[in-house]
């Protein structure tokens, strides 16, 4: 296993706090998707490999409520503004800050991920 699954699902549970407030905010069809193929497959019990069960669990866990909630691999050049994102509220931010409109510095690359077909 990759240290890069490693600090995507075993040292960050941002992913499983995303899930929860979801739910909590009451939304009912959730998307999720990420740029780590093998964390989606651990975390849809489709690996052998199960690092960090407890965090993995947890997220699972929301699988089975009363809502739809898909979670899929995209390619990684899909996922540019995402990371950008992330990596700028790295260490600064301590909540999670939402978006009704992307903000204007990633405009462009939302144009450019939006042209990319998956």
């Amino acid at each position: 296993m990759s240290n890069y699954i490693k600090d995507k699902i075993i040292n960050d549970d941002y992913t499983c706090s995303i899930i929860r407030r979801a739910w909590e905010k009451g939304y009912r069809h959730v998307v999720l998707e990420s740029d780590c193929a093998d964390a989606v497959r651990m975390i849809l019990g489709q690996s052998e490999v199960y690092m960090g069960r407890t965090l993995v669990a947890a997220i699972q866990s929301f699988l089975c409520k009363d809502w739809q909630l898909s979670i899929s691999p995209i390619p990684r050049a899909c996922n540019v503004c995402a990371d950008r994102m992330a990596a700028f509220g790295r260490g600064q931010i301590k909540e999670v800050v939402e978006f009704d409109v992307p903000p204007a510095a990633l405009l462009d690359l939302v144009m450019e991920e939006a042209t990319i077909s998956v």
